[in-house]
């Protein structure tokens, strides 16, 4: 279904994660190369909700 990134990259799901990317897709795509990272403690909108947790989860990506 999925396909390896072209470059490296990172998927953040948050609490509501699953319901946009189901597990099993979070885990073939961690499969094929991607990173999955999540943000358990917040909703769909986590850079809204909480910008701290969010920019915990990729400050080492930028």
């Amino acid at each position: 279904m999925g396909e390896p990134p072209a470059v490296p990259s990172t998927v953040v799901l948050s609490a509501d994660g699953s319901q946009v990317v189901p597990d099993a897709l979070a885990t073939e795509l961690e499969g094929l190369g991607w990173e999955i990272r999540r943000v358990p403690t917040v909703h769909h909108e986590f850079w809204v909700e909480d910008f701290d947790a969010t920019w915990a989860a990729v400050h080492d990506r930028v």
